[in-house]
């Protein structure tokens, strides 16, 4: 599929779900690489339901962004803020999942660049919109890392 994507150019990206019942951390490599080979930059989407080494798999391939890191280890964002990887926090995501959130305020204070997005639940963004994700971050529930 990606020579047939890069070769039309219909895609700037690989973006590749490193996760539990996803790609391994091996597979989701492989994946990025086959990518790159075709001048696809590399983007992941990690630790979103167990952590698996995708933030450290992100630094290693040189992603433009790392996604959702809801289980984001130490080590992850120790390797994140030694890099140019940004992390993409969805909040909604966790929110509507009754995941806990990512621990944003720990990987602002070690140096990662961090962002907040929306995913692809667009009847929750649509519905609450920034105003709720606003009124989580003021209520403290983004980045405490509780599990």
């Amino acid at each position: 599929m990606i020579p047939a994507v890069a070769g039309e150019r219909l895609a700037a990206f690989c973006d590749v779900f490193c996760d539990r019942e996803a790609f391994t951390p091996e597979q989701a490599s492989r994946v990025l690489q086959a990518g790159k080979a075709w001048s696809l930059a590399p983007k992941i989407r990690a630790d979103k339901f167990s952590n698996q080494g995708g933030a450290e798999l992100a630094v290693r391939m040189g992603t433009a962004s790392a996604d959702h890191l809801l289980w984001v280890s130490e080590a992850g964002i120790v390797s994140l803020a030694g890099s140019d990887t940004v992390a993409v926090l969805l909040p909604g995501t966790a929110l509507f999942l009754g995941l806990p959130f990512a621990p944003a305020r720990r990987m602002i204070e070690a140096g990662v660049a961090v962002v907040l997005g929306a995913d692809d639940y667009r009847d929750l963004m649509m519905a609450f919109g920034t105003n709720l994700v606003a009124c989580v971050v003021k209520a403290g529930r983004v980045g405490t890392g509780a599990r």
